[in-house]
């Protein structure tokens, strides 16, 4: 332990007298080590971190009851009576608990201003199963979660608790007002738990049977009959001794007899299948594509990290070969060669522990980033942090120390083994060849990785351009969107109507607003599909189309100009109509070919005996629109007047035009919707282009990633390049000067030193060039208007990559060519 200490001291001590070769190992590290522990952050929050407050989480798995047709779910509602024969006749799982979170309510308790906050409605048992404790007053009992009505109490979070009572002690008997209707607050949870996924942030939970009271709709008889069902997702315990694969083959079996025994009540069942997954966290429905995701990010980090092993192995290697005098004399004195290698690996391990703490950092900041290019709503949250546990450190410390083991054994070895070699003067020439060797395959390495990671980068920078470049039908910029729901606070729909109308009249004369519109939902939202019949007969299939319930500004809103006919009137907009239509400029064409669109007939078919089938007439044409996805064609659509009943209006989304801050919009518009109803907030604002951004979650992730890291790759490997250049002129020097004794020119000099720069980058190149070809498969799928194969992408990021070897060799071959003959051929 004493002769480690020393080797500690000793190692301190050199590194001190080393400033800047210190401070480029540590950089290069922390570099290297950074994105990587934030690519292993995201992926512990997303994927693998166990749920905050629950026990046991290993037994706990996901359960989602519906239709899957390939990656797609069309869900189907369980009843209580069904759950209970479930809960009966498990024998694989000690508890079955209905859970559904993550939507939202308006809240209004306390002194608090009025506020949009996120719910979650479930069985009584849900906090009993999942371990989760209370810290104040009590969880839900079964007679709170008893059809009919249910109780009419909440369980609320701690930090809930804190904002609008104090704490958990005097928020228990309190009440508050969810969408209108008051509930009393019964229980306040651990401040660690706020729901089961990993961006949740529930602060009011309510009994499931205590939902339609909530949310205002919903007779006893919705409740108590086998065939509509409340939840559709589940969290099950295993039983002792059972596997999840043994959990699953009994819920197949399960909900099948359940559509056997009852197949009159449960025909929503037939077709049904009830999937399990393993573990709480990220939805079950989003858990595969964040998995290929977190797989991506995590192999740039670690391409990346290789990368910052090669060059902090070239820097090592350059010091070692430095130092083979001081080596020989500790030889001379005594030392042995395992002590040697041990001194070197020290000093590579407190290198390691400086890159840790320098990439711990950077990570702290990068997690962020990459979260709020892949959740910007969720990132935008004021307390929203992922998480860097325990786990994600002693992970990055183990990286860490990988990486600096790994580049500092070669380096250390060989100084250990050839340090005789110092004491021979030049007798050491192969040795020196021989690192000279190994520095270039380091170097050759780095640039190699450096192009894949630039040539990744490109694809998708060119498939966000191109994407960019789509011309989506509307104009996004300057518009804002924002949520109204008053039907959830108990308003009728005559008395939602006003509200809306209300609205529109408050903000129309609004300075720095240019123009304001309803739609029942806006671009890049949620979608709403409906069926037309083809004009020219029953004999044709019906036809699906994307449909939208809008207000007479809405096309001037999005600055989309008719194509032909008009927009809608002020009464066809508030006054119930089913007479008129406008249609996408793609819808006209389908259905009516050459002909003239307006004053066409479209057949609504009918939908059950309260909505026999009728006709609408068509009254303009629209550019077509990308509804959801930037790429592909536009969608099939129909425009409806907002009032239109087939639609069924239930929430809105108002729209402005304006050259403000979308923060001041937003001001404007939550001022004037708290002057028609302070008890009803605005459910949401953002901007249209928000909206638009977030479809391209993870192109957008993938380009900046890769760009930052690509383009830090080419640094590091031009730091890489130029120190291994500089350090062979400065082996070269004696050569170099007997050059210039016999004749050769500067410029001639000049040329060796950037021919052996051009060398190593043509090599690089080569093989860059291979590790694109096959690393750029794990994100072809994210490619459009460019493949992976694209010659242009590649000549790119070759060209660049020679820019960056020409600009790295110009200074060593710039010094090469000042090397006095006199003065080189004194050096021993």
């Amino acid at each position: 332990m004493q002769a480690r200490w020393q080797d500690v001291r000793h190692s301190v001590r050199s590194l001190r007298r080393s400033p800047a070769f210190t401070a480029a190992v540590v950089v290069t590290l922390g570099l290297s080590v950074g994105p990587t522990t934030a690519m292993l952050s995201i992926g512990n929050w997303l994927l693998w971190r166990p749920t905050a407050g629950v026990v046991e989480p290993g037994r706990l798995g996901i359960v989602h009851v519906g239709q899957w047709i390939g990656r797609g779910f069309s869900p189907r509602g369980v009843s209580y009576l069904n759950l209970d024969d479930l809960r009966q006749t498990s024998k694989t799982m000690t508890a079955i608990t209905g859970l559904q979170e993550g939507s939202s309510g308006g809240l209004a308790v306390g002194g608090l201003p009025p506020a949009v906050i996120e719910t979650g409605w479930v069985t009584a048992d849900f906090f009993d199963v999942l371990g989760v404790r209370v810290q104040a007053g009590r969880s839900f009992r079964r007679e709170d979660d008893q059809p009919p009505a249910g109780g009419r109490v909440a369980v609320i979070s701690d930090g809930l608790a804190r904002r609008a009572f104090g704490g958990a002690l005097g928020a228990v008997g309190g009440r508050l007002m969810l969408n209108g209707v008051p509930l009393t607050i019964v229980g306040v949870l651990s401040s660690g738990f706020l729901g089961t996924e990993p961006f949740s942030h529930v602060d009011v939970w309510y009994p499931g049977a205590t939902y339609g009271y909530v949310n205002h709709f919903g007779g006893p008889d919705r409740w108590t009959t086998r065939d509509d069902g409340l939840f559709y997702s589940f969290i099950v315990r295993l039983a002792p001794g059972a596997s999840f694969a043994m959990a699953q083959a009994e819920l197949d079996a399960l909900v099948r007899g359940l559509a056997a025994n009852y197949p009159k009540e449960n025909q929503e069942l037939e077709g049904v299948r009830a999937r399990l997954v393993e573990g709480l966290g990220t939805p079950i429905l989003q858990r595969e594509s964040y998995q290929r995701l977190v797989s991506v990010l995590l192999a740039i980090g670690g391409a990346l990290l290789l990368l910052g092993c090669a060059n902090v192995a070239n820097l090592l290697m350059v010091r070692s070969v430095g130092r083979r005098r001081e080596y020989a004399v500790r030889l001379a004195l005594g030392a042995g060669r395992e002590r040697l290698l041990l001194l070197q690996l020290t000093e590579a391990m407190l290198l390691a522990a400086g890159g840790t703490a320098l990439g711990v950092a950077l990570a702290v900041w990068l997690k962020q980033f990459v979260a709020a290019l892949l959740l910007p709503a969720v990132a935008a949250r004021s307390d929203f942090i992922v998480p860097l546990d325990m786990r994600v450190l002693a992970m990055a410390l183990g990286v860490s120390v990988g990486c600096g083991f790994a580049a500092g054994f070669v380096p250390a070895a060989y100084g250990a083994r050839n340090a005789s070699a110092g004491a021979l003067g030049n007798a050491g020439g192969r040795s020196v060849t021989t690192t000279r060797r190994v520095r270039t395959g380091f170097a050759v390495a780095q640039l190699a990785l450096s192009l894949a990671l630039v040539t990744g980068a490109l694809m998708l920078v060119a498939t966000l351009r191109n994407l960019n470049a789509i011309d989506l039908g509307f104009n996004a910029d300057g518009v804002t969107t924002h949520g109204m729901e008053p039907s959830g606070h108990g308003y009728e729909p005559d008395r939602a109507f006003v509200y809306y109308r209300t609205m529109i009249e408050r903000l129309e004369g609004t300075p720095g607003f240019e123009a304001v519109s309803i739609g029942a939902r806006a671009p890049f939202g949620s979608g709403r599909i409906m069926r037309l019949q083809h004009p020219a007969g029953a004999e044709h299939e019906p036809i699906e189309v994307y449909a939208n319930a809008v207000g007479r500004t809405y096309f001037d809103v999005l600055g989309m100009r008719l194509v032909d006919g008009r927009a809608f009137t002020d009464a066809e907009t508030w006054t119930p109509t089913t007479a008129s239509a406008i249609i996408g400029a793609r819808l006209a064409r389908r259905l009516f070919g050459n002909a003239g669109p307006i004053g066409q007939r479209l057949v609504l078919p009918a939908r059950g005996p309260a909505r026999p089938a009728h006709e609408l007439t068509v009254v303009g044409v629209v550019p077509d629109v990308h509804w959801q996805n930037v790429a592909g064609d536009p969608e099939l659509f129909l425009y409806l007047p907002f009032s239109n009943p087939d639609f069924g209006v239930h929430s809105a989304t108002l729209l402005v035009k304006s050259a403000l801050a979308p923060s001041d919009v937003t001001k404007r518009v939550e001022a004037a919707a708290k002057d028609v109803d302070p008890t009803l907030p605005v459910q949401y604002s953002r901007p249209l282009r928000t909206s638009i951004d977030i479809s391209l979650g993870d192109r957008r992730v993938f380009a900046w990633v890769l760009s930052i890291l690509g383009w830090l790759a080419v640094v590091l490997a031009a730091v890489g390049l130029y120190g291994l250049l500089a350090q062979s002129v400065a082996e070269r020097t004696r050569e170099f000067g007997i050059r210039m004794a016999i004749g050769s020119g500067p410029r001639h000099i000049f040329v060796l030193v950037i021919a052996q720069a051009l060398w190593i980058g043509v090599l690089g190149t080569a093989l860059g060039i291979g590790l694109a070809f096959v690393g750029s498969r794990l994100v072809e799928a994210q490619l459009y208007g460019v493949t992976r194969l694209d010659p242009a992408v590649y000549v790119m990021a070759a060209a660049a990559l020679g820019a960056v070897v020409l600009v790295a060799g110009l200074w060593p071959a710039r010094t090469a060519t000042r090397i006095e003959p006199v003065e080189a051929l004194r050096i021993e």
